[in-house]
């Protein structure tokens, strides 16, 4: 039987034998806070009371001993030493408890960590009229970090969907946990049946997603998308900017400021030319 467990029946022993000598409300709820803490399994609660009872019996203790009335002594210096053992073995449990969860964050920041350096893999949904523009910003993904492996982009064979294979197989046993959309939306990405019966697809598994606005884009978005997240327009130097913190922060890589200017000049010049 665990401390918690014994402690329950023991406490309901003290109410009644302290009941017994005194009416008076503190400790009375004190012992009534203590219960309610052990049925809530609230550690910190029950020794927190647990220390009241054990300083209320510290000072009453010589009166209750001196005290002709009180008949049953023994049973009153049995629940004294009794709680000075469940405070100190309750104490030691809750400082393991809290030994534990600093090994257990330390593993999930380790995780984490892990997590963060491989990142997570990108499923690029695009239309095949846009992949001129779709395959530069690729590049630009992997000059910022991003592994080949972790990439899915159907417009490259290096990226792509396996020979031989229904893209939507495909997707549906490669799309799962720890995997982003890229959404690279046009004009000619909705007026594809293709691209929409992808989204559709994309959406039944519940995936985070980011919004990436072409400049052809003229229209407004809908879908099963949220409509309400931010995008990044390709066309914008800051929204750039804001796409290597991110990409660096998630794949743990950063490149020199000097590189990446060099790099989104070009960019930004194949999407002024794609416009």
């Amino acid at each position: 039987m665990n401390e918690l467990k014994k402690l329950s029946y023991d406490a309901r022993v003290y109410k009644d034998l302290i009941k017994d000598y005194t009416s008076d409300p503190y400790i009375t709820q004190t012992i009534d806070n203590l219960i309610k803490c052990i049925d809530k399994n609230d550690l910190q609660g029950v020794i927190l009371f647990l220390e009241r009872l054990k300083n209320w019996y510290d000072v009453n203790m010589i009166r209750i001993r001196a005290n002709d009335y009180v008949l049953n002594l023994d049973s009153h210096i049995l629940a004294f030493n009794q709680i000075r053992e469940y405070y100190s073995s309750i104490s030691e449990i809750e400082v393991q408890d809290e030994k534990n969860k600093k090994v257990d964050y330390a593993s999930v920041s380790e995780s984490q960590s892990e997590k963060s350096t491989n990142g997570y893999k990108i499923f690029i949904s695009h239309s095949s009229k846009d992949e001129p523009i779709c395959t530069a910003f690729v590049h630009l993904l992997e000059v910022l970090g991003v592994p080949e492996t972790n990439i899915l982009y159907s417009s490259s064979e290096r990226f792509g969907i396996p020979a031989d294979m229904n893209i939507f197989d495909y997707l549906r046993s490669s799309i799962v946990e720890n995997f982003i959309v890229y959404y690279m939306l046009s004009d000619n990405y909705y007026e594809s049946v293709y691209c929409l019966n992808e989204m559709g697809a994309v959406w039944v598994n519940q995936n985070d997603f980011s919004i990436y606005l072409l400049p052809n884009m003229s229209k407004s978005i809908v879908g099963v998308i949220d409509s309400n997240k931010k995008g990044y327009r390709l066309d914008n130097a800051i929204n750039l900017n804001q796409l290597r913190e991110k990409i660096s922060r998630d794949f743990n890589n950063n490149i020199s400021n000097n590189k990446w200017d060099e790099e989104k000049e070009k960019f930004l010049k194949i999407v002024y030319e794609f416009a």
